[in-house]
């Protein structure tokens, strides 16, 4: 191994320690090492579960005034609605102490994914350079150091394109058959991610040349079903129900009633009318309010990435489909949602965030291009532009959104100041009282375990039978000033 590449993957190195260490960083200062949103919290939560030892909490449901939101009750058990995937290795993290650790780990992992990725497709001097996009960028960072499942599900993705890639340079099955398994955990994370990046790989199959077609897909097939077998035992072990998903991804507008396998035409007219209807008023903000102003560095390079001014690059241009068929099955998968939901960083644009591999191999090959128009002198210095205007972006970002977290931590101090241990508060606040932005009511609703020196309510409405699980505890009425 030559000097050149000693100091090369040195460099590689460090990038990604001090991206895992920005990321770190955030988690632990800016975000408080605190799950701020219920989506999060309950993944720590159940994560918290897991790492004693259960699957799930007994409860009474006289007490169900006391359940976290997106929890789960049936026959005495109480547990969190998502897949267990990340709650699962969380709890590694919470055994350690450090569960806020995780997704910033996960997230270094991705970076690496990527740098290799880019290194076969487009070279690994513009895969490098891309390092420096990736980690000044407040999309990424937000994420990666969030408790949402999201960096997880990236980083699976990541592999499974890895391995995907692997496949078909050198045509050898056992790398076909990894990203088959590394797609069935992703789906125990995230079902619909999963889904539609298994859908691409699919389709890519059936078109490429192979002689052995039919096996290879029913060997993909076959290996990835396993961990939607897996889902469905666990949800039918907690919830005694054959289902992929408690919280099923068609929840509002599309959800079929009950005993009712096919919809009806009027049901599929109201769903192409919604989903036309979100187009028009979802789609758009998110392009426009937070994917574009968050992602805009990338825009130019992601651009040139189609242009035909590196013809040698065969690499890229035979898996470039794949990348852009993925982030448009992505975007049209998660169009379904409710129309209101869409935000950075709370709702919409994060579904999103699991385009970031696509688009940074993409970014790759842009510098590429670039690079045959520009000098590297005048390329470093359009780099260094963009990336000092991300780093710029990004403390901005932080420093409004840390509102949030400041707003919450000193809430929290409040209540403890001003209601006694061992008492059931309850939380009102004035009718034409507006807290920060982001700010979910929700988030003050926790009650880990059912235990605690303190159990939170909105109103009073089942206080007496609250209270007489709790016989020993004092009501306490907060106001949020």
């Amino acid at each position: 191994m030559g000097k050149t590449s000693i100091v090369h993957r040195l460099i590689i190195a460090a990038i990604i320690f001090a991206g895992f260490v920005v990321l770190y960083y955030v988690s632990r200062v800016i975000f408080c090492d605190y799950p701020a949103c219920m989506d999060e919290y309950n993944y720590l939560y159940q994560a918290k579960i897991f790492a004693s030892g259960h699957m799930y909490v007994h409860a009474d449901s006289k007490l169900k005034d006391l359940f976290e939101t997106w929890t789960v009750f049936t026959n005495g058990k109480l547990f969190s609605e998502f897949p267990p995937g990340f709650s699962a290795i969380l709890s590694l993290g919470v055994k350690l102490g450090l569960p806020g650790i995780i997704n910033p780990l996960l997230s270094a992992g991705t970076l690496l994914l990527i740098y290799f990725i880019g290194a076969e497709l487009s070279g690994s001097l513009f895969s490098l350079l891309a390092l420096f996009l990736i980690i000044t960028n407040g999309y990424f960072l937000g994420y990666g150091a969030s408790y949402f499942a999201h960096p997880f599900s990236l980083f699976l993705s990541s592999l499974a394109l890895f391995t995907y890639l692997r496949y078909k340079i050198t045509q050898r099955n056992i790398f076909l058959s990894v990203t088959a398994l590394v797609l069935g955990v992703a789906t125990l994370v995230r079902p619909l991610d999963a889904f539609c990046l298994w859908v691409v790989l699919f389709f890519d199959i059936v078109v490429g040349r192979t002689d052995k077609k039919v096996r290879v897909l029913f060997s993909f097939s076959i290996l990835s079903a396993l961990g939607v077998v897996l889902l469905v035992i666990y949800n039918r072990v907690l919830a005694g129900k054959w289902e992929i998903a408690l919280f099923p991804v068609f929840h509002w507008d599309f959800k079929l009633p009950e005993g009712q396998a096919v919809p009806s035409l009027v049901q599929t007219k109201t769903f192409l009318r919604t989903y036309l209807d979100n187009f028009q008023s979802t789609f758009w903000p998110l392009l426009k309010d937070d994917f574009v102003p968050n992602l805009a560095c990338w825009i130019p390079f992601i651009i040139l990435s189609f242009s035909k001014l590196r013809q040698g690059n065969f690499n890229f241009r035979s898996f470039r489909w794949v990348l852009l068929i993925y982030s448009l099955v992505i975007v049209a998968a998660y169009n379904a949602g409710p129309q209101d939901y869409y935000g950075w960083s709370q709702y919409g644009a994060r579904y999103w965030y699991i385009l970031i591999t696509p688009l940074a191999l993409l970014v790759i090959e842009g510098l590429g291009v670039m690079h045959t128009i520009f000098s590297r002198p005048i390329l470093g210095v359009i780099l260094g532009a963009l990336i000092l205007w991300q780093i710029n972006h990004a403390f901005d970002i932080f420093k409004n959104y840390s509102k949030r977290f400041d707003f919450i931590q000193q809430t929290q101090v409040d209540i403890d100041e001003s209601c006694p241990a061992k008492s059931i508060v309850i939380l009102t606040r004035p009718k034409n009282w507006k807290g920060p932005r982001f700010v979910q009511w929700e988030d003050f609703r926790r009650n880990p375990f059912l235990t605690g020196p303190r159990v939170y309510l909105w109103g009073n409405w089942h206080l007496n039978a609250i209270r007489s699980s709790y016989p020993d505890y004092s009501v306490c009425y907060y106001h949020f000033k």
